[in-house]
């Protein structure tokens, strides 16, 4: 607690005593001596220092009882200096995102972020941080790309709605660039190895493969329809009497580009988890022992997690 609140209880407590002895608490000098306490042999009794509204004195068992009704307003009130100054840095968003760490002490140490927003509702969250209250270290999320190409990037603030997840990995990403996650994705994790795994959620490759013909022939579509879905085919693994039109297909237009191209306009193309790349070396958290904080771009607490 800060001196001013300190204060402001010490303050408060003498202006609840004030009331309760009718300002004589804050009486000096010569005439305190004449509010002199009479000895009965036992202890004291009461002085005209502590009286009842109507001028009698009060005896020592009331008096203990004004002390303790005292002592239990003061206590009042410094659970609600001390609320108060929580509130203070409480952030309007702690109930729509919560947080924790994977992995720490590691370098595949990663924070997850889960957000729960109401219907139409959505939370600017670039520029959000993850700090440790015991090291300091942070972790900022940053901005990312809608539409990841590997090599490119065109990160832009990241705007969630609905209920979201959002990976914050502390090193660099392997394609460049923050992302948001789609169908297509897969393609991406084959090619890359991310940390926690993309899951496959790319189109059946005979989805999008050409009508049959002569030189797309059975023999042809029948080896695309056996295809896993987000693999890019090897051309070792080509039964040898495939068309020289099903090998182009197959090794020009199985791959994540292809995939993105034809399928960018779903209603169901961009899936609500994003990963973000904070660029950082080295390890962020302790393995054990750390607590770390979760800040909005006010530097107001979200939520806290601890391990």
């Amino acid at each position: 607690m800060s001196s001013d609140n300190v204060g402001i209880l010490i303050i408060l407590f003498f202006i609840v005593m004030g009331i309760a002895t009718g300002g004589k608490i804050f009486g000096t000098g010569p005439e305190l001596s004449t509010n002199t306490a009479h000895y009965n042999g036992g202890g004291y009794y009461d002085s005209d220092l502590y009286t009842n509204e109507n001028g009698t004195p009060r005896s020592n068992a009331d008096t203990a009882l004004l002390i303790d009704d005292l002592s239990f307003q003061v206590s009042e009130l410094t659970e609600d200096v001390q609320k108060y100054e929580e509130n203070k840095h409480v952030s309007p968003h702690k109930n729509k995102a919560s947080f924790y760490i994977a992995e720490p002490g590691t370098f595949r140490e990663h924070a997850i972020l889960n957000i729960n927003l109401p219907p139409g509702e959505e939370l600017l969250i670039s520029g959000w941080k993850f700090r440790s209250t015991v090291t300091g270290s942070e972790l900022r999320i940053g901005n990312a790309t809608n539409i990841p190409i590997p090599g490119s990037k065109n990160e832009q603030p990241i705007l969630v709605s609905d209920t979201s997840e959002i990976i914050v990995m502390q090193g660099r990403s392997p394609i460049s660039t923050s992302f948001r996650i789609n169908k297509c994705a897969g393609f991406l994790e084959e090619r890359n190895n991310f940390t926690p795994v993309i899951d496959s959620y790319c189109p059946a490759v005979i989805d999008d493969a050409p009508p049959l013909s002569r030189s797309i022939d059975n023999t042809c579509l029948d080896y695309i329809e056996s295809l896993p879905g987000c693999k890019v085919p090897d051309d070792r693994d080509f039964p040898e009497n495939l068309t020289n039109a099903c090998e182009t297909f197959l090794e020009t237009k199985v791959n994540y580009e292809s995939c993105v191209a034809n399928h960018k306009n779903d209603l169901d193309f961009f899936v609500n988890e994003w990963r973000i790349f904070a660029n950082n070396s080295g390890i962020i958290w302790r393995d054990k022992r750390d607590n770390v904080q979760l800040l909005d771009n006010a530097g107001l607490i979200v939520d806290t997690y601890s391990f």
